[in-house]
């Protein structure tokens, strides 16, 4: 559907009127691509949606990777049991996934579960670099760009915010060991600002 609104929006856009509006449908078996649009290799889209902090790239990959284990068409519902099928088969256990986004009051998810998650990752030497190469760097890019101080360079990490949520979750060099952690921060007294405060400092004291 957001396919069908973008072209629609376009050809207006060109003075091409467009009657009707896009809804979903199966093609007939006569029908033939006239363009395919190549996208970026998977790691360069995971690095722009963590560094950026962005939710619709989130939630398209939700839906690929639905379509992928459980058939086209790919939907939010069919990413969210992939997330949740790969969390169980880590241990994960009391959770509730609605998106891919984290766009939602109604996801629920422990600092434990994903801890098992961010270790499965670090554990695999063929995905280590790659996930934690997309992370934003502190006081360098992405979401982090503003952290200076003692993280600066050190920190790689991702940050989340929903009113009253705040999080932080991350790697952090600390002698010859990195540090893998989670933070989360509930509560109505938890604004963005305060929680951002709260995380580096806690951050900080990992490097101690």
């Amino acid at each position: 559907m957001n396919f069908g609104g973008a072209l629609q929006s376009l050809l207006e856009l060109k003075g091409i009127h467009v009657a009707g509006k896009a809804k979903l449908g199966t093609p007939p078996s006569s029908a033939r691509p006239f363009y395919t649009e190549r996208s970026p290799p998977l790691r360069e889209l995971i690095s722009e949606m963590n560094k950026q902090s962005s939710n619709f790239r989130a939630e398209q990959i939700t839906k690929a990777m639905g379509a992928l284990v459980y058939g086209a068409p790919g939907t939010t519902e069919k990413g969210a049991k992939v997330i949740g099928d790969y969390l169980r088969s880590l241990g994960g256990r009391d959770f509730f996934v609605e998106n891919g986004s984290g766009l939602s009051h109604d996801n629920r998810m422990s600092t434990s579960d994903l801890y098992l998650a961010m270790k499965d990752m670090y554990k695999d030497p063929a995905l280590r670099n790659i996930y934690i190469d997309s992370l934003s760097v502190a006081g360098i890019d992405g979401t982090l760009k503003k952290w200076n101080g003692p993280l600066k360079g050190q920190l790689k990490g991702k940050t989340g915010y929903l009113n009253g949520v705040n999080t932080l979750a991350g790697f952090l060099p600390s002698g010859n060991k990195t540090v893998l952690f989670v933070i989360f921060l509930n509560g109505r007294s938890i604004d963005f600002h305060t929680g951002r405060r709260i995380s580096q400092r806690i951050a900080e004291g990992f490097l101690q």
